[in-house]
């Protein structure tokens, strides 16, 4: 292998090697898909979303009811602001889980991407309240 064949693949190898948590956050009002809620998957046609503004504007629907709101974010550390939402009528399961996002969006302290480049939204405690893919 030459020598720059080799250097090629130790740079390769050293940004897959990067922890995807050191990865910077683009909070560029992108719409993040919920694939999960603290571990229990979620209701796959709900389509339960999360945009986040550059100024921290926050908005989605929660499968049933669409919501607004603010985020507090400085580096990785999050911080949602009492939200906005409208009062539609949901079948239980979807107020259920509609119930869990917003309660998961309170509890949040923390975010970062995954291995994947999934959204992780945490707790305080680091656990995965939240687990989001960009659309």
């Amino acid at each position: 292998m030459s020598a720059m064949r080799f250097a090629a693949l130790v740079g390769a190898l050293a940004f897959l090697s990067t922890p995807a948590a050191a990865q910077t956050i683009s909070w560029d009002g992108a719409t993040w898909l919920v694939e999960d809620i603290a571990g229990r998957g979620v209701i796959d046609n709900a389509q339960t979303t999360l945009v986040i503004g550059p100024d921290g504007k926050t908005s989605g629907s929660t499968g049933c009811n669409r919501f607004i709101g603010k985020a507090t974010i400085a580096g990785d550390r999050i911080r949602f602001g009492q939200m906005g939402v409208t009062l539609r009528a949901c079948p239980p399961a979807l107020g259920d889980q509609e119930r869990k996002f917003l309660t998961a969006l309170k509890q949040a302290r923390a975010a970062r991407l995954d291995a994947m480049g999934r959204l992780q939204i945490l707790s305080e405690s680091g656990e995965a309240l939240l687990t989001l893919t960009r659309l």
